[in-house]
């Protein structure tokens, strides 16, 4: 009998803890900020076109350029993009585009963006080479 009141109690104790425990997050970064953008290419005779289904690339903690990216998305078929569910900090994002009739990728230099803790979405443009 005294062997199962300690366990009610430590039970009772447990839940209580477990019930009575919040988490905070008023003063954390946002995590639901965005990078949007389009992603255009231009052709050898000057012209720009959307770029059908971009490959949009992401590192974490970056500012500049980079070899090694945490995520990889496909775009929108009319060339826009969007990531979102991201935190404050420092992202580097770049694109490239495959044309399916030539082989020919396209690219471009990639762009740094910031996200503060306000959870705005920024915008990202690419023009593709």
């Amino acid at each position: 009998m005294k062997k199962f009141k300690i366990l009610s109690l430590l039970l009772g104790a447990s839940l209580f803890l477990a019930v009575g425990c919040t988490k905070d997050n008023t003063n954390g970064p946002a995590v639901n900020s965005a990078i949007n953008g389009s992603v255009t290419y231009q052709n050898s005779d000057g012209t720009s076109h959307p770029t059908i289904n971009p490959v949009i690339e992401v590192a974490f903690n970056a500012t500049s350029a980079t070899t090694s990216y945490n995520m990889k998305m496909i775009g929108n078929s009319d060339g826009t993009y969007s990531v979102k569910g991201l935190g404050a900090g420092d992202y580097y994002v770049n694109a490239t585009y495959t044309d399916p009739m030539t082989g020919f990728v396209y690219t471009c230099a990639g762009a740094h963006v910031k996200l503060g803790n306000d959870a705005d979405a920024v915008t990202a443009n690419f023009t593709l080479q």
